[in-house]
């Protein structure tokens, strides 16, 4: 652990005592129920051994509505700004029961400090819940400025601190995985989240499965990060260190995994998930993660930084990052990418929006927007794209229902199959796309879709191709074809009627293109299409108002399409499944983003030259212009298709698929699943 200073166990002692005697005064209702919360971090801090769960309970879905973890709540009882502030605050307190698990005795005594000065400050302005008596100041102004300060003063500590975890590990979290008695269920309860069924049922489910099973899953997603090392063409041997991201439950995998990364002359790493304002993602495979007891509680608190995000704190955040990083610099040299372990099927989702909630301005927006791409920068001057890969591998959750055992063989079918049947297959589709000056997408049905993608121009099709004959590599299972699309003279609408991302459920979402640039979108989750349009603003277009499309691919994987058909799932699918179910199109970076002038091959020997577009082609003379840090998938499902076609300089319209199914001669087999489905 590293300690704030010399005086650390004193502050730590005399933080306990504050927070004791305000739990045991404090008549108002947050601060009492804030500082019994305080109270049992503190006794966790000396007795690990108790029990955490029941410090969740204002989390749970029953308990949330009437709860000042619920901003809404908080707003009615405390006044609008206060309460925001105040609940923001008790969900970043209830993100410190792991770090007290772990020892991390610094962050209890930073954050028993703050809520011990709010206290004053709303004690001393004479304010009852959030109200004011008459003629008293209101304490909000004192309570916003102490709490930006906070954030600003000790981004130091956090950003380090997020540093040093991705490069060097947590060993809390390591002990877990390593040494546990992983049939003993009890074992969970050491990472102090807010468990769920699905955590105990996954483990019951991996303490009953046999080594075969538990072998052939860690040897694929192993064995899938080390070919992506290979696929470009990269040398694995040079790193040393791999980051496991993986869900609570599924250690009987990991442990496993860690042996097989060892072979291959890997340590293996692991971090604490985010429960902090700071750091929160918006998906939850992040760390050691568990399925969200509420996603409308993370939806709720999603733009907490709001209360302290400007130019000020965002360099901050830059400038120790940079530091940390030339600190770790050789431990950054060292490591070869994240390892992850996706999970799916989780209760479906539809978010509630909330005014009440944190939303960033315009201007938040753009610094948020600059500082992700100078952060990517920045990462990439320490960790080398051109040295390092990933993968990503995905698994069900038992919360997809009664047919979870059928649901993971067949995932784990999915996940282990044969790499050179699609590679024939795709190498037939691209084929046939690379005779196209363009690509023509239409839907049917309700699906309004009608797009022309412009593709680059081969000078030599023979030696030179625009599609990537994708298998199972850095995304497990296989199954695309995929381009960067010239920007120029690529128009039209993206229309899904219905589709999850990150988590988040989108009714007749809507893209409309220009020249390769989103000009408007938006979706009917809401009565108001301007929230819509915003929904989409913040989880798709990351609050961009604009993006280019980086990537237009073909998903060939008709197995997994019929799996989620088959077990009515296809709603819960994730992206890494999902995009393999049909043509997908990316907003964003590029699929090569980095490392574009890194050329790779298909496995027939072509170079792959579609790696780049008008916007990454400024990388050079302004790199911070030609990157965004983010890329999104969207997947048009078979039935919603009316066909892709290849249109030559001439006009000609070569079909790839038409009514949902493939023509390409020696794509045959891709149909069956799909002619399957037809005839139930």
């Amino acid at each position: 652990m590293r300690e704030l200073d010399e005086t650390i166990d004193e502050r730590f002692d005399l933080a306990e005592d504050k927070v004791r005697q305000i739990a045991e005064e404090e008549e108002r209702p947050y601060f009492r129920r804030v500082a019994e919360i305080l109270e049992h971090c503190f006794a966790l801090s000396a007795d690990p051994s108790e029990d955490t769960q029941g410090l969740y309970a204002d989390a749970l879905p029953d308990a949330y509505p009437m709860s000042f973890l619920n901003p809404s709540y908080a707003v009615s009882v405390l006044g609008g700004d206060l309460g925001r502030a105040l609940s923001l605050l008790y969900r970043d307190i209830i993100g410190l029961i792991p770090c007290v698990l772990e020892g991390r005795k610094d962050y209890l005594t930073l954050f028993a400090e703050l809520f011990i000065q709010i206290e004053c400050d709303v004690r001393f302005a004479g304010a009852d819940g959030g109200g004011c008596e008459e003629g008293v100041p209101d304490a909000t102004d004192d309570v916003l400025a102490d709490m930006r300060s906070f954030y600003l003063d000790n981004v130091e500590i956090f950003g380090t601190d997020s540093v040093d975890e991705m490069l060097t590990g947590n060993a809390y979290i390591r002990d877990i995985v390593m040494h546990s008695d992983l049939s003993d269920p009890a074992y969970l309860k050491k990472y102090g989240l807010c468990l769920t069924d699905n955590e105990s049922a996954m483990q019951a489910y991996m303490a009953d499965a046999d080594d075969g099973f538990i072998e052939k899953a860690a040897r694929t997603y192993v064995e899938g990060y080390i070919r992506g090392f290979s696929m470009m063409g990269k040398d694995y041997r040079k790193k040393s260190t791999v980051l496991i991201d993986y869900s609570v439950g599924l250690e009987r995998v990991v442990r496993r995994a860690v042996e097989i990364f060892k072979e291959f002359g890997f340590t293996t790493l692991f971090r604490r998930s985010p429960e902090f304002s700071f750091n929160r993602k918006p998906s939850a495979d992040f760390g050691a993660f568990v399925v969200p007891v509420n996603p409308q509680m993370n939806f709720d608190h999603r733009n907490d930084t709001a209360l302290f995000m400007d130019k000020k704190y965002a360099e901050r955040m830059l400038e120790v990052s940079g530091a940390a990083y030339e600190v770790r610099k050789a431990e950054a040299a060292a490591y070869g990418g994240p390892a992850v372990i996706q999970t799916f099927g989780q209760a479906d989702f539809s978010p509630e929006k909330k005014p009440e909630c944190y939303t960033f301005t315009k201007k938040q927006s753009e610094v948020i927007s600059e500082r992700r791409t100078r952060a990517t920068l920045l990462i990439n001057r320490y960790i080398k794209p051109e040295e390092r890969s990933f993968t990503i591998i995905a698994f069900p959750v038992p919360e997809i229902g009664k047919d979870f055992p059928a649901i993971m063989d067949a995932t784990m079918r999915l996940n282990t199959m044969d790499n050179g049947v699609y590679e024939k297959m795709q190498a037939a589709i691209i084929d046939v796309l690379d005779r196209g000056q363009t690509a023509r997408i239409r839907g049917r049905g309700k699906n309004t879709t009608d797009l022309t993608i412009s593709l680059h121009t081969l000078k030599d099709r023979a030696k030179e191709t625009n599609f990537e004959n994708c298998l199972a590599d850095v995304n497990i299972p296989v199954g695309e074809c995929f381009t960067t699309p010239v920007l120029a003279g690529t128009n039209g609408r993206l229309f899904v009627g219905h589709v999850f991302i990150d988590g988040l459920e989108y009714k007749d979402l809507f893209i409309d293109v220009k020249d390769g640039m989103a000009v408007d979108y938006g979706c009917s989750n809401f009565p108001d299409p301007a929230d819509g349009k915003h929904l989409v603003y913040e989880n798709i277009m990351n609050f961009h108002e604009t993006l280019p499309m980086g990537e237009f691919a073909i998903g060939t994987n008709t197995k997994a399409y019929k799996m989620g058909r088959d077990f009515g799932i296809e709603g819960k699918l994730p992206i890494l499944i999902a995009e393999k179910t049909g043509p997908h199109f990316a907003f964003g970076d590029t699929c090569y983003s980095h490392e574009e002038d890194r050329m790779t091959y298909n496995p027939d020997g072509k170079a792959l030259i579609a790696r780049s577009n008008e916007i990454s082609d400024k990388r050079k003379e302004d790199p911070e212009s030609a990157y965004f840090g983010c890329h999104t998938d969207i997947t048009i499902p078979f039935e919603e298709l009316a066909g892709i076609w290849a249109v030559t300089a001439d006009g000609e319209e070569i079909p790839v698929i038409e009514d949902g199914l493939f023509v390409v001669p020696g794509t045959e087999d891709l149909n069956k699943p799909l002619l399957a489905l037809a005839e139930k």
